[in-house]
C-alpha cells in the first residue's frame, strides 16, 4: 500500500510527458474521487498544470508536471535511494 507521498510521486511520474485523467485513472490504483483530490492538491502546490482542451472541456484536459514537480520527483528519488533501499549483500 502506497502512502500519500508515494501516490503523489507516482502521479507526477505519469505526467512527465503529459497525461489525461482517464490515463491516470487506468494507471493508478486510486478511486476517481481520490485521484481528483490528488490532482487538486498537486495543482495547488504548483507541481502539475492542468491544461484544458479547447472549449474548456475538463474531460479532455492534459495534465503536465511543472519544474517544481520535477524538483519534487528528484528529491523523492534521492530520499528513496538513500533511506528506503536495502544495502547490497
Amino acid at each position: 500500500m502506497l502512502g500519500k507521498v508515494d501516490s503523489a510521486a507516482s502521479i507526477l511520474e505519469l505526467t512527465t510527458e503529459g497525461a489525461s485523467k482517464q490515463y491516470l485513472k487506468n494507471r493508478t490504483d486510486l478511486p476517481g474521487d481520490e485521484l481528483e483530490d490528488y490532482l487538486t492538491m498537486l495543482e495547488s502546490k504548483d507541481l502539475i498544470r492542468i491544461l484544458k482542451a479547447k472549449g474548456g472541456e475538463e474531460v479532455a484536459a492534459t495534465i503536465k508536471i511543472t519544474k517544481r514537480g520535477i524538483q519534487f520527483l528528484n528529491l523523492y528519488g534521492s530520499i528513496t535511494a538513500k533511506y528506503l533501499t536495502l544495502p547490497a549483500k
